[in-house]
């Protein structure tokens, strides 16, 4: 088959014209009205970099505030309008004549990429150089134009670089190869020893695909439809207390939404929000908070106090390894991908390995499966250490770079097959940043994989970034978290719950505790029931009964 008819036209397999992709009006409605909210500094940007799909920079400016009809996009643009091109066309041709009579070299300057470009008139007429220097002109003014959008926040800031150069690696052995394991441990290990604190804003971009299981639970079983992928832009102002290791956090949430991941059309599942939440995580605990959350009951205890209250849950704190989610710790930046090693104790295990302090089975692994590499660069000498494990079917690779302190800027975590049909599970490229001289990670890309799928892919950006600074008293406390009077705390740890007032919190009742109203002060007074006044109670109501069936009786008698 030649994908043709007999008659000549096109057959079922191709179609007869190319078409882009298109989106439903609706669509594009709702992704204004949450421009229409985005009302702080780079909420914008954010957004627009999550909806990426279509060009919404000329949509985005217009701010219908209508949903009957979808604007123009280009129906007010400054330099798409006709006026504009005959301005620009004018103004071109005239700076087009002059040059030409001069013949004199022409600059004109690229705002978007910086750079001046000389272009020297070739031509003897005056005709053929007008033209060709308005439509060059015409394509500048455009580029101009988009990067005056760029540079005003209507895309945002744009991502960063974090490529690394090509190089050429060297294999290290012996005591070279020694040396530069023990640069890398005192390095990373005596930065991270003098941080102790840091406090920044993290701006974080996200997608990740969702397993069919998994929506299936979110829909009841009702979505058939394409694979869902669950976009986040959210910022997440955070404060590390390294001495006491304890991290406050509070997310931001901009944009968050399930889409389809072909067509980009959301995807509703009722009941399913996403919650803008902060917490505190210390090694003794977490608390979590979500001051827009009122809770109209908790489990923990039925009571009629604890009805439609904000609530506070205290619990075991999570694991160091909980690096992807909603939950970022600035910590594990320090680490190796998604492991909860710190990076100096990948090289400290290959020295002790080497010394022969895990063996023969570990020396033998560190000569056979370890290579130490390094590789002239820009900022001098780079290092990389590749191994080899789980009988060589993982390979794990750590770049560090001399202009981030010998950090690691690139972490790759690879699948090998032995038919070479090798496959990403994770990379990791991060960009670090001095202040107050310790590095700390400025810039990070995540990626992970399943089966040599794209699974979750992830920005992020830390800003205003203070390191060794001081911290507020009050930073990792209720008050800290925004809690008020009257708000309730459930401790899962000491299940109790308490109710917060005056900036303590109050112990209320234990879980379980089953509520009688003639304990309840609110009801029976202040003092609430005496032994004397319930013995007296139980002996009125005994008694009434008994007048009752004495009336009955006598009722029986006189019938019969």
């Amino acid at each position: 088959m030649d994908g043709t008819e007999s008659n000549g036209s096109l057959g079922p397999e191709v179609s007869e014209k190319a078409r882009g992709r298109r989106f439903k009006a609706a669509y594009k409605l709702r992704i204004l009205a949450e421009a229409e909210r985005c009302i702080a500094a780079g909420q914008l940007g954010e957004l627009l970099r999550l909806r990426s799909r279509f060009r919404l920079r000329r949509t985005l400016l217009l701010r219908s505030s209508s949903a009957a009809e979808l604007p123009n996009p280009y129906s007010h643009s400054t330099w798409y309008n006709i006026w504009g091109q005959v301005k620009i066309s004018l103004v071109s041709m005239g700076f087009a004549y002059a040059v030409t009579q001069r013949t004199r070299p022409l600059v004109i300057r690229n705002k978007r990429k910086g750079v001046i470009e000389h272009m020297k008139t070739l031509c003897l007429s005056t005709t053929f150089p007008s033209i060709a220097l308005v439509m060059l002109c015409n394509i500048i003014a455009s580029d101009i134009c988009r990067a005056d959008e760029d540079n005003n926040g209507i895309i945002g800031e744009r991502s960063v670089d974090l490529s690394i150069p090509s190089l050429e690696w060297v294999a290290l052995s012996g005591s070279p190869r020694e040396d530069v394991l023990k640069l890398l441990i005192d390095s990373t290990k005596s930065n991270y020893e003098n941080l102790n604190s840091w406090q920044g804003v993290i701006q974080a971009n996200s997608r990740e695909m969702l397993s069919q299981s998994y929506v299936s639970r979110l829909s009841n079983n009702t979505y058939k439809g394409e694979p869902v992928a669950l976009e986040m832009s959210y910022v997440l102002p955070f404060v590390l207390d390294a001495d006491s290791d304890s991290t406050f956090h509070r997310r931001e949430e901009l944009v968050s939404a399930f889409v389809e991941a072909e067509s980009g059309e959301q995807v509703t599942f009722p009941g399913v929000t996403h919650i803008t939440d902060r917490s505190i995580i210390t090694p003794e605990h977490i608390i979590r908070f979500d001051p827009e959350s009122v809770f109209p009951f908790i489990a923990e205890l039925e009571h009629p106090e604890m009805a439609d209250k904000r609530v506070a849950f205290r619990e075991a704190p999570p694991a160091r390894s909980q690096h992807f989610g909603d939950v970022i710790e600035p910590t594990n930046f320090f680490g190796c991908g998604s492991s909860t090693q710190m990076f100096w104790e990948i090289p400290t295990q290959i020295l002790q390995c080497e010394k022969g302090e895990h063996g023969e089975a570990g020396k033998k692994w560190a000569e056979e499966s370890v290579q130490v590499e390094q590789a002239s660069g820009p900022g001098g000498v780079w290092y990389r250490i590749v191994l080899l494990m789980n009988d060589s079917t993982m390979r794990y690779s750590y770049i560090c770079s001399p202009q981030a302190g010998y950090h690691l800027v690139k972490f790759a975590e690879t699948g090998l097959q032995k038919n070479g049909n090798n496959h990403p599970r994770i990379n990791i490229s991060t960009d670090w940043r001095q202040y107050n001289n310790v590095y700390v990670p400025v810039s990070i890309k995540e990626s992970i994989y399943n089966n040599g799928q794209l699974k979750i892919s992830r920005e992020l950006q830390i800003k205003e970034c203070s390191v060794n600074q001081p911290i507020a008293p009050d930073q990792f406390t209720y008050k800290a978290l925004g809690m008020k009077d009257d708000d309730i705390i459930v401790d899962r740890l000491e299940k109790k719950v308490y109710v917060y007032r005056d900036g303590k919190e109050h112990e209320f009742a234990n879980f379980g505790d089953v509520w009688d109203p003639l304990e309840d002060p609110q009801i029976s007074g202040e003092s609430g029931f005496s032994a004397g006044r319930r013995i007296a109670i139980m002996f009125t109501v005994l008694l009434i009964i008994v007048l009752v069936g004495m009336i009955v009786m006598k009722q029986r008698r006189a019938n019969t």
